[in-house]
């Protein structure tokens, strides 16, 4: 995963995002794009890129009580394999746009 430290980092400073996007795959995560947001800025909005991490035995419980957008890439398969996990970690919300339909999914605590 690529991003989650800073996450992490926030929480262990008593600091709350406003919102986590989470990408499972992304174009452009492999040439680094916006994957960490320099420390002193503390962005509201940090992005975090699933890259090769599996969404079985991925360790996301830094996004309990976060709200979490989901991006558009990837295989519908994996997109609802990332999307069961992240409401398995147990965050406020989710938002999400489905890969193949476009269309808007929603989970709410």
């Amino acid at each position: 995963m690529i991003g989650h430290e800073y996450v992490i980092g926030l929480r262990n400073r008593g600091l709350k995002p406003r919102a986590v996007f989470f990408e499972p795959t992304h174009p452009f995560a492999s040439k680094g794009f916006r994957t960490v947001c320099p420390p002193e800025t503390d962005d509201p909005y940090p992005v975090v890129f699933a890259a090769d991490s599996d969404p079985i035995d991925a360790d996301l419980r830094y996004l309990r009580g976060l709200r979490v957008h989901v991006g558009p890439y990837g295989e519908s398969f994996e997109w609802h394999a990332w999307w069961d996990a992240i409401v398995q970690a147990g965050p406020s919300e989710v938002f999400g746009c489905h890969p193949q339909t476009m269309e808007v999914q929603t989970w709410q605590r």
